[in-house]
């Protein structure tokens, strides 16, 4: 047990490590939901960024962009916050952290015809995203106006089913589609067949 604490530590106490721990919860989630087909990891977008995750839409060009962010170092300040001028230093820091992470996504991953808006940041914990909205509502309303909205895990699965149902009911309007067709086709080889 004290090896996983202290893997765990070494984890959370490196910001790269931090990233591919969000990254592998937000991964998880799609390839879980979503045929391969449907998503692309790590996907190379035309100005050269690479972002976490592309999704894509049947029908539609542009794809939807998640990317992982952690702003951890704000979190954990405030958590061991002792005194109000503390708790002060680190809600600031979230707000610039959370406003450097949108305005990189923004800048980085908003491609007119080839992504959609908005993009989403995905935030892996459900506690820090409960208080991001609890503390930070103005944070995220500037947020949304730069076309960026905040996931938690499971506001993500919730993204990701709706859109795997919005992805089946294309499939079955084309299928239908190919019915209609097919019948129709049947429909002319009967009246030939009667005349």
């Amino acid at each position: 047990l004290s090896t996983h604490v202290a893997s765990l530590k070494a984890i959370f106490s490196d910001k790269q490590a931090r990233g591919t721990f969000a990254q592998d919860i937000m991964d998880g989630i799609v390839s879980d939901h979503m045929s391969p087909d449907q998503y692309e990891l790590q996907a190379k977008l035309s100005n050269g960024k690479i972002v976490d995750c592309a999704i894509r839409i049947p029908g539609v060009p542009a794809r939807i962009v998640a990317d992982s962010k952690f702003p951890h170092e704000g979190f954990e300040g405030l958590r061991q916050s002792e005194t109000e001028e503390a708790r002060k230093a680190a809600m600031a820091q979230i707000r610039t952290d959370i406003q450097t992470h949108v305005k990189h996504i923004a800048e980085r991953y908003l491609i007119p015809g080839e992504t959609q808006t908005p993009a989403i940041m995905f935030v892996p914990s459900d506690a820090m995203y409960a208080e991001l909205h609890a503390s930070f509502p103005e944070t995220l309303k500037r947020a949304r106006q730069s076309q960026v909205v905040l996931a938690s895990p499971h506001v993500f699965m919730l993204i990701v089913t709706t859109l795997q149902g919005l992805m089946r009911d294309f499939r079955m309007r084309e299928q239908a589609d190919r019915i209609r067709n097919e019948v129709a086709l049947m429909l002319k080889d009967v009246r030939l067949l009667g005349e």
